[in-house]
């Protein structure tokens, strides 16, 4: 039998020393009332007793004494003991289960229940928002058909009339069909009065135009002339005018003119002589 207990940090308990509980053993055993005001901590002892019993780790801080340490089965009936054990279902009144693994089944069964409600909820959302999306798709297309028929109204009775042949009764036929054409975002589109001047062109009777030709003949004497064989001499008032004869670069010379603004060489950095830019600019 149970000989004494160690209770502390439990409900009413003080919460760091053990006040000693005992309980004389008696042969044969004689059963021991509690009893004390409301709050003094009988429910707890009980509740001690029964989480010690199942090895429960709330209570590891807390001990039980039995007689000769014998290992007993320790069974506490209280409300614990009936939640854990015997439960109710749900919206069922006058249905219960009994046993430990009956009650753990109904509680895991209606914590699926409730997770399924939950996610029915979500789908019927999911499936409201999607109808929405569709039904708003429709009616953007409703009014991209109305806009398009719009526009063979417009142009029923004109110039175009021909090319819209087949499509004057079906106004979802004829949006179909400008939807399969598709033009990059970049491309700008002929006005309607440039489409009637195509139209028009397509549609002419008139003969080809003549191709007009041109006369290059006289092209071949001006290629064959002499003067392109002459040499181009620089001017001899320029003291550069030697140096650049024996090395024969004036073309070379004349296409580095113009990178010639500032006192130094912009091809080797180096100063230029006095009277440079003078000289330069007699040469041609």
């Amino acid at each position: 039998m149970i000989t004494g207990l160690s209770i502390y940090r439990y409900k009413s308990f003080h919460p760091t020393v053990a006040p000693p509980i005992h309980f004389e053993a008696n042969t044969p055993p004689k059963p021991v009332f509690l009893y004390g005001i409301n709050g003094a901590g009988k429910s707890a002892i009980g509740e001690v007793i029964q989480g010690l019993a199942g090895k429960e780790a709330e209570f590891a801080h807390c001990a039980l004494q039995t007689s000769n340490n014998a290992d007993y089965r320790i069974l506490v009936y209280n409300q614990r003991f009936l939640d854990k054990v015997i439960r109710t279902a749900e919206g069922v009144p006058g249905i219960f289960t009994i046993g430990v693994q009956d009650a753990a089944t109904q509680a895991e069964i209606e914590e699926k229940q409730a997770e399924t409600e939950k996610l029915e909820g979500q789908s019927a959302a999911l499936d409201a928002k999607i109808q929405q999306t569709i039904d708003a798709g429709k009616a953007v297309r409703d009014i991209a058909i109305t806009g398009a028929w719009k526009a063979h109204s417009d142009h029923d009775q004109g110039p175009f009339r021909d090319l819209m042949k087949g499509f004057h009764s079906d106004r979802q036929k004829f949006f179909e069909e400008l939807d399969t054409c598709t033009v990059a975002d970049d491309v700008e589109l002929d006005d309607l009065d440039r489409l009637k001047q195509r139209l028009a062109d397509t549609n002419s009777t008139e003969s080809s135009q003549p191709k007009i030709s041109l006369d290059l003949t006289g092209l071949a004497i001006i290629e064959g002339d002499a003067i392109w064989g002459e040499v181009i001499a620089v001017s001899a008032t320029s003291r550069l005018a030697p140096l650049i004869e024996k090395w024969g670069n004036s073309d070379w010379v004349g296409q580095g003119r113009k990178f010639a603004h500032d006192p130094e060489c912009p091809f080797c950095q180096q100063h230029l002589p006095a009277g440079f830019a003078e000289d330069l600019a007699l040469l041609l």
